[in-house]
This record gives C-alpha cells, structure tokens and sequence, in this order.
C-alpha cells in the first residue's frame, strides 16, 4: 500500500500545480512555455490517477497508454518546432486527456473488484475530475477578470480535495479488505496445519491466546484443554524434559529454540515433539511466545532404529569373527600338525582328523544358519508349505522331539544324563483331522531347536515335557516344550530372540552360536503363528509355539 500513496499522493501534486501554472499561463498566451509545462502537469495527473487506480485493486497494467504519452511528447516537440505552439496542440492534448479519462472509467467499471457502490462512487469523482482538466484549457483560455478565474481554478481544487478523501477512503478499505484476506489465509493455513501452531502470552499473564486444531490429533487434547489449563503444555512433558519446556514459553532462556522434547498423550503414547519457538519482545521484555509444536517421532524412532540395527550389525560381525575363530583355529592348527607329520600315532591322527571334520561341520552349520537368517529377516526365503492333518504334525513332533532326545541327551553339565522325558498328546478324536499349512523341513528345525535347548538347559534327572493340543477359540495348533532347568532372567527373555545372543549361564556351559532361536522365531513367524516364552531362574522354562490351522477353501483362518 505504500506505493499506491506515494502514486496518488504525486498525481493529486501534479493535478494542483497543472491547473495554477495553466491558469496563471493562460494571461500571457498559449504560446509560453510556462503554459505548455502547466499541460504537461496535467497529463502527468491523469497518467498517475490511472496508475493508482490499477494499484489499488491489483489490476493487471496496460501500458497502452504510457506508450500514448511517449508519443504524444513527441508529437509536441516536432509540432513546436516546425509550427510552434497554437489552438491546434491542444485540440490534441483534449482528445488525448479523454482517452486518459476513458481508461480510467473502464479501469474502474470493468476491472475493479470492489463493491458496486463503492466503484459507482469513484468512477463519478475521477471521470468528473478527469473531464473537467480536458476541458479546463477551454475554459481559462482567453478568460478576463480574477473573479472568473478564482471560480475556475477554485473548483479544481475541490476536486482535488474531494479526490484526496477518495484515495484515502479507497487505502483504508484495500487495507482492511488486505487484513481481512490474510486473516483468513493464516486462519485457514493454522487449521489445516499438520504441526501445530501456537501464540502464547506471557503479560499480563501466561496463557494460551491461540493453538491450532491439530493439538487435538496430535496430544489427544482439544484447543480448548490449552486455553484453560495455561501449564498443560508442561505438564504433558516428560519429567526430563519439563523444565525445558517451561524455559522455552517463559521470560526466562534465549530468545529462540529449536529442540526436541518428549511428551505423552492424551491416549498415554509417548510422543517427540520438535519444539521451534521465538519470543516477542517490547523494549526489553518479553510478552509473548509464536512458533510450532512439530510431531517428529517416527523420525526419531526411525533414527534410533536406524542406529540399533548398526549397532546389531557390528554386534553379529563381532560374534560371527569370534565365533569362527575357534573351529578354524582348530582346523588350521591340525591340518599344519597332519601336513607336518608332526602326529605320529595312528590313534591321535584319527582324533585330529574326527577334530577337523566336526569344527567343519560346525562351521557349515554357522554358515548355513547365518545365510538362512538373512534370507528369512529379508522375506526372501521360500517356504514349500503343504497341507497335514494335526494328527499328523504332532506325531511329526513326537518322532522329533524322541531323535533329538536321543542323539543330544547330554544336559546343563555336559555328561551323559539320564532324565525324564514325557510327551502328550491333548487332543480330542475329531481335532486330529484338523489341518493345518505348513513347511514341514522348517517346522523339523524350530522342533530341533527348542528341544535341544530344552536338553541342553536340564541338568541330572530333569525332565522335559513336550504338550500338543489345540486351542479352538483362537483356531490354533499349540505346541509347548517345558524344561525344568536353569530357567532365564528378565533380561534373558527381553532378548532370547535376538540374532547371537546367548544366555550368560548357558554360554558357560555350553557352546553356540546363538541363532537357532532367531531362526525358529522367523520360522514361525513366517507361518504367521506365534512364539512364546515363559520362564524363572531356577525354575525352568516354556516355550510355546502356536501355528494357525487352514479351514476347507485352503486359507489361513
């Protein structure tokens, strides 16, 4: 709007000093110079008039007319020299004005978008005032007597006066038309905000004077909880975090902040809010805070997940180098024994070379094992499900459980033991023909390798005891094996399925490379079924594996 009242404000100045200077001229002939500046004045007026007519409204410029004029100072200047200065200049000079005064008229009337009645108004006063300085020359031209022309010049400048509330009136009604727009837009731009955008004051006390709609989806708390709870902000922060937070909408701390707190909401979810505040100040002191309250947590949880999965990552690569420095160390070491022929009994040979083939076999099984992870974790493994009865599967586990009792039956100590191993079946006849979709070689390995933990957990006269039965509510197939051996810690079961991670009491008594649970778990999970495990320090373990059952179309229930 500035310029529109340095615009309006030159063509009021130039449309009073054309009509003095023309008056004044007219005494001594239309031949002055001073008479044909007071023209030029008045061309100028009207040239202005059009430029604050179209700013005021934001209409599209036409520099027709700018070109008109460039022309029409030319026209002058070769018409003064190779005529001088007559009655025909300004025959021109009139129809030019009108053609001025018609592009205003058809400035306001068709291009303005204000109310009618205001366009009605302003079109009168500047197609009158318009009018009348083309007809002006006319009428002081060859006027005697200072009455007359009092009355003449007189009347132009209550034009101008009358003109001069108009480009008032006109600014106060573009600026609140202005403020109007621009309340809506920040209105309208605040309640379709995702973040949410705030004014809190400080004088004459703390409150909140707006806070946008997305509170409401992002805390769970309406604008209203902030308007009437001034503190509610802080108090939805975390205990950490608090004083922080009512460091950033206070007098006190920096005049801006960019950080990041963390709040829970109304629905008791932790939430982390990016917190990006100014403060407003007159004079010296703060009265008032402006800014954002942005929801940033699946960043940060993706930024943390980012950051434990690095963490895994060197995590497994230490364990996979520790893991397989042993058995190629023993490998290494007997093979350079046997190439040097440093063993010379038959008897030790055969122990070193038996030595060389189980580190192999080991190492084989990490490999395959870490391969067969990574294809799982990634979901590109192919499983090769068919169709069997319950009945069938759990006499599938039943054969398991007896081969893996038998060739791993040594427990917690190490020595062969003898223990108890119990297996039932909790089915009722109809239940066994129940079926289910299932990997039969994967469904082998998570058996192998909850019942070899299970032996390996038990110490002397343990038992183990395998459960099969059916839980019809959840349509499921459940499979439990229960040890009564050295049982886990809390911090044991926090992580029993994380890739390499070994219990501290069995990794003392036993060797592993601690993947045969991740695996089973993947397994299961692939079979969109569910692994659980409940255990005691001291008291033993359960595991609990539950598979879906597959109804007659052939689809998972």
């Amino acid at each position: 709007m500035k310029r529109y009242f340095w615009t309006s404000s030159f063509s009021i100045v130039s449309y009073i000093a054309g009509i003095l200077i023309s008056g004044i001229a007219s005494q001594y002939g239309i031949d002055s110079y001073m008479y044909m500046t007071g023209e030029l004045l008045q061309l100028l007026a009207l040239t202005l008039i059009i430029s604050s007519v179209i700013i005021i409204n934001n209409v599209k410029a036409t520099g027709f007319f700018m070109r008109y004029g460039i022309i029409m100072l030319l026209f002058i200047l070769i018409y003064r020299v190779g005529h001088g200065l007559d009655e025909n200049i300004y025959i021109i000079l009139f129809v030019y004005k009108i053609i001025l005064t018609s592009v205003i008229a058809y400035s306001i009337a068709i291009k303005w978008t204000l109310d009618v009645k205001i366009k009605a108004v302003c079109m009168t006063i500047y197609v009158a005032s318009g009018i009348y300085i083309s007809l002006y020359d006319f009428m002081v031209y060859g006027i005697k007597g200072y009455t007359r022309m009092l009355i003449i010049i007189s009347t132009g400048f209550i034009l101008t006066f009358i003109m001069i509330l108009t480009s008032v009136k006109l600014k106060e009604l573009q600026t609140r038309s202005n403020e109007e727009i621009n309340r809506d837009y920040l209105t309208s731009f605040a309640e379709n905000s995702a973040d949410i955008i705030f004014y809190y004051k400080i004088r004459p006390y703390p409150r909140f004077s707006f806070i946008s709609p997305a509170c409401e989806r992002i805390l769970g708390y309406s604008p209203t909880a902030f308007y009437n709870d001034n503190k509610l902000h802080v108090e939805i922060t975390s205990e950490d975090d608090r004083e922080l937070m009512n460091e950033m909408l206070s007098e006190e701390g920096k005049d801006s902040y960019d950080e990041i707190v963390e709040a829970e909401s109304k629905g008791n979810e932790r939430i982390f809010l990016q917190c990006i505040v100014n403060k407003i100040k007159e004079g010296n002191k703060v009265v008032a805070c402006e800014g954002i309250f942005r929801d940033v947590t699946q960043r940060i949880e993706s930024d943390r997940q980012m950051e434990e999965n690095n963490k895994s990552r060197n995590l497994m690569l230490s364990y996979i180098s520790h893991d397989l420095r042993t058995p190629i160390t023993y490998i290494i070491g007997y093979a350079e024994a046997l190439q040097q022929d440093v063993i010379k009994d038959k008897e030790e040979r055969n122990k070193a070379l038996e030595s060389i083939y189980r580190n192999g076999n080991t190492l084989r099984k990490m490999v395959n094992d870490i391969s067969m992870l990574s294809r799982l974790e990634s979901g590109r493994f192919e499983y090769e499900f068919e169709v069997i009865t319950c009945f069938e599967f759990f006499q599938l586990v039943k054969d398991m459980c007896l081969y893996e009792f038998e060739t791993k039956k040594y427990g917690a100590s190490g020595n062969d033991e003898e223990r108890q191993f119990r297996y039932r079946m909790e089915i009722e006849p109809e239940e066994c023909e129940l079926r289910m979709l299932a990997d039969v070689d994967r469904c082998k390995q998570v058996i192998s390798n909850l019942v070899s933990n299970a032996v390996k957990a038990t110490d002397s006269n343990g038992s183990i005891d395998i459960v099969m039965s059916i839980d019809r509510r959840k349509s499921m197939a459940v499979l439990e094996v229960k040890d009564d051996g050295i049982g886990m810690s809390d911090e044991d079961l926090r992580n029993i399925f994380e890739n390499f991670y070994r219990s501290p009491i069995m990794k003392k008594r036993r060797n592993g490379t601690g993947l045969g649970l991740s695996i089973a778990y993947q397994i299961v999970r692939g079979h969109r079924g569910k692994i659980e495990v409940e255990s005691e320090p001291g008291e033993g373990s359960s595991f609990i594996v539950k598979f879906p059952l597959f109804d007659r179309m052939g689809e998972m229930k």
